[in-house]
């Protein structure tokens, strides 16, 4: 898990698995810069970071392939959680 500010126009966070587009998109909601990245599987690949409300009855349970490769279910919770606070200790 990573934070970069590239002086006030670009903000990326890394993830170090992949992330599903709601995860990607709460992050995002967070940044201030007009331009905002997230990168998936940096630095490590702990399979798919599904958000806690999709693991139990959410869209992906018909299916079940995300949640065959997901590490645990409170993973991409707690890595969001802690992204979003990089960014609120960053003085933009």
């Amino acid at each position: 898990t990573g934070y970069c500010r590239l002086g006030n126009q670009i903000q990326i966070v890394s993830l170090p698995g992949e992330s599903l587009t709601r995860l990607s998109l709460a992050i995002k909601d967070n940044m201030k810069a007009p331009f905002k990245f997230t990168l998936s599987q940096s630095g490590d690949s702990m399979g798919y970071l599904i958000p806690g409300d999709e693991i139990d009855g959410g869209p992906n349970d018909d299916d079940n392939y995300e949640l065959t490769f997901c590490f645990n279910k409170s993973l991409a919770d707690d890595l969001r959680d802690l992204q979003i606070e990089m960014m609120n200790l960053d003085e933009f």
